[in-house]
């Protein structure tokens, strides 16, 4: 599938987005532009537990739609332990023309898109927290499993502290449905990251 075509289930799907869930995305897009005119500048950091699934696929298409909107803003990803960026995610990001590629093949690879300039922002591998690669002030934390925001009480770098928590689709590993689950799940997150910034552009 393109990015054109990628695109489009976005839009559609950000169309959908419930009541209560624009209500915790328009809160954590007026933390962005507080901390921006606040602070000068802001960084996100998606939370999870294992930081391989939800919260690197959040990292990724954060940064993928903020591209030419001129906000100084980058997204990061961190777990309240650290394992490795799952493959099923993986797949769903290439099916949808995100090509990631390994540069470094250990148990827990370093991924990063093709074509882009490796910065520290899209670099893809499983981290804790306090990783010297994450931003230590100027942070907005999005927690985006309950696990880990019941299990990460203190993120010191977090001006703010905000649960955006998505369905593990860690549920469906090993069924038929695996792969369509994944590719649901990173279509759900493009579309709030979408929705996100789309709010962030209309309220600078």
């Amino acid at each position: 599938m393109n990015i054109e075509a990628f695109k489009q289930q976005i839009e559609k799907k950000a169309a959908s987005i419930s009541s209560d869930r624009k209500i915790i995305l328009n809160n954590i897009a007026r933390k962005i532009i507080t901390t921006m005119y606040g602070d000068g500048q802001c960084h996100l950091l998606f939370v999870c537990t294992h930081n391989s699934r939800r919260s690197q696929a959040a990292q990724l298409l954060f940064n993928h739609f903020i591209q030419n909107c001129h906000f100084d803003i980058e997204a990061y990803s961190a777990g309240t332990e650290a394992t490795c960026f799952n493959q099923s995610m993986i797949k769903a990001a290439n099916h949808f023309d995100f090509p990631l590629s390994t540069q470094e093949n250990t148990l827990n690879p370093v991924y990063t898109l093709s074509l882009e300039e490796i910065t520290n922002s899209n670099t893809y591998f499983s981290k804790i927290v306090e990783h010297k690669i994450n931003p230590v002030q100027n942070t907005i934390a999005v927690m985006v499993c309950n696990d880990a925001d019941r299990n990460c009480p203190i993120i010191t770098s977090a001006k703010y502290r905000i649960p955006l928590p998505y369905k593990d689709p860690k549920a469906s590993d090993g069924t038929t449905d695996e792969q369509a689950t994944y590719q649901a799940t990173f279509i759900e997150i493009g579309a709030e990251m979408y929705y996100l910034i789309d709010f962030l552009n209309t309220h600078r």
